[in-house]
Parts: C-alpha cells; sequence; structure tokens
C-alpha cells in the first residue's frame, strides 16, 4: 500500500508477504526511486527483511549537510548514536 503526501514529497509504501519478496520488491522500488533522483530509507521493518537490504541506502546528495548539522547541534554525539551510520 501507498500513502503520499505530494505536497512534501513524502511517500510511506507498506509491503507484505514473505520477507524474502518483501526485500526483493523494496529493492527494485528503490532502484525506480533512485534512478529519478529521490532517495528512500526503511524506517520500520521485519528484522527477517531488514538481514536482506541495507536500510538506508546509499547517502543522499544533502549528506554534507546533515554531517554539518550534526556536528554543529551534537559536537558530543549524544544525540542517537549510529542511527544514521555509515552517513554520518
Amino acid at each position: 500500500s501507498l500513502a503520499s503526501h505530494a505536497a512534501l514529497g513524502l511517500h510511506t509504501a507498506r509491503f507484505s508477504g514473505p520477507p524474502a519478496q518483501q526485500a526483493a520488491a523494496f529493492d527494485q522500488w528503490r532502484r525506480e526511486i533512485l534512478a529519478v533522483g529521490g532517495t528512500v530509507a526503511l524506517r520500520e521493518r521485519p528484522s527477517e527483511v531488514d538481514a536482506e537490504i541495507d536500510p538506508l541506502g546509499p547517502a543522499p546528495s544533502s549528506v554534507g549537510l546533515l554531517r554539518a548539522l550534526k556536528a554543529r547541534l551534537d559536537p558530543d554525539g549524544r544525540c542517537a548514536p549510529g542511527r544514521l551510520a555509515p552517513w554520518l
């Protein structure tokens, strides 16, 4: 299923079925979104799916800005350490 917030450019997809099929469907969807310049990250997923794919995927073009903000706002790295690893 898909829920979209077009004004925000945010779309939430929910995959169902066996973990291997979910992972394959997500991988295909991610490739198509990346091909048109979008980004995709998995927020919630079964551990079986997590083992099959990278939840964050490639770093977005804004990764430099994310790193700078993290360093400025959380210089000691206390807030959500590792949450966006390996990007940050």
